[in-house]
């Protein structure tokens, strides 16, 4: 902002300009006081100017020599001559180089405002760029803000899944936990019941192997009688042919005993068969102690003759 100039500054300055052996205006009278409105500087300018002849007049009527000889007033109007010569000289000397420092000035100037003109533009190009980068900036941040909502929605809803999944897992354990224990209380019945078989199987094996013993000592004992019978009967024909008889009825009866405990050993290792066919695939094979049942079944020894 231009502060304000008094009517005296202006006519310095257009006495230094003088001086300096410029023509005072208003151009010039600014760039040399530095500031002043045109309008303010063209007004004192005037005044100046009009003022201009009386100051004039008033330094010859100083200059003058009154009551001087001619040959002095001569003499001291060559010097006076010769003396505004040279300060005319030494102010166009002084006006030349000032030119040259101007004309310098200028060019540095006008150097400079090139200088500042491209670095004005290059920082119009920097500030276009980055005014392009922050609107590309603000654009990925709001793309990124609602790309974090849509993220933030979608862990919320992992997390209420994941809350669901809980209970159901939860759920599922319980209920998994009570059909282990109900099979474990199962399987103490099957192996209690499995137990309870076995020893049913081994003492129908016991008493079938005591009367399959019996039957064959009873076999063994009647076929050494036959034999003594045989040996005695050489010279008893008709006692020894009714004896061979009772002996023979005695080895049927003897071998229809030994064939149903057979049958009944048969018949218990079936039972068996059945019920290990009947139990959970899950259980193991129960494994009875002592000899096993299962057994092929024996020949049934023929009759002596």
């Amino acid at each position: 902002m231009a502060r304000g100039i008094t009517e005296n500054e202006v006519h310095d300055a257009a006495d230094a300009l003088v001086e300096a052996g410029e023509r005072p205006t208003v151009e010039r009278v600014r760039a040399h006081l530095g500031t002043g409105s045109p309008n303010t500087v063209t007004r004192y300018l005037d005044t100046w100017w009009g003022g201009l002849g009386q100051r004039l007049q008033r330094q010859r009527v100083a200059f003058a020599l009154p009551a001087a000889p001619e040959e002095v007033a001569l003499l001291a109007a060559q010097w006076w001559d010769a003396a505004l010569k040279a300060a005319l000289d030494h102010a166009q000397q002084a006006l030349s180089d000032a030119q040259l420092a101007v004309a310098a000035d200028r060019a540095n100037l006008q150097a400079n405002e090139r200088a500042s003109q491209a670095t004005i533009s290059e920082l119009e190009a920097s500030c276009a760029q980055a005014l392009s980068g922050r609107r590309l900036a603000d654009q990925r941040l709001a793309d990124l803000q609602l790309l974090c909502d849509h993220q933030q929605a979608q862990l919320s809803d992992l997390s209420a899944q994941r809350d669901a999944s809980v209970a159901a897992r939860q759920r599922a354990e319980g209920e998994l936990e009570a059909q282990v224990s109900i099979i474990r209380a199962r399987e103490v019945e099957h192996a209690a019941e499995r137990q309870r078989s076995a020893e049913h199987l081994r003492a129908a094996e016991d008493r079938a192997h005591a009367e399959v013993d019996r039957a064959r000592q009873e076999a063994q004992g009647l076929r050494k009688q036959l034999d003594a019978t045989k040996q005695a009967s050489l010279a008893r024909d008709d006692a020894h042919t009714a004896l061979e008889t009772a002996l023979r009825d005695a080895l049927v009866k003897a071998q229809r005993d030994a064939a149903v405990a057979e049958a009944r050993a048969d018949a218990l290792a079936l039972q068996r068969a059945s019920a290990s066919s009947r139990r959970p695939k899950t259980d193991p094979k129960p494994k009875s102690p002592g000899r096993a049942v299962d057994r092929a079944p024996r020949r049934k020894s023929k009759a002596p003759k």
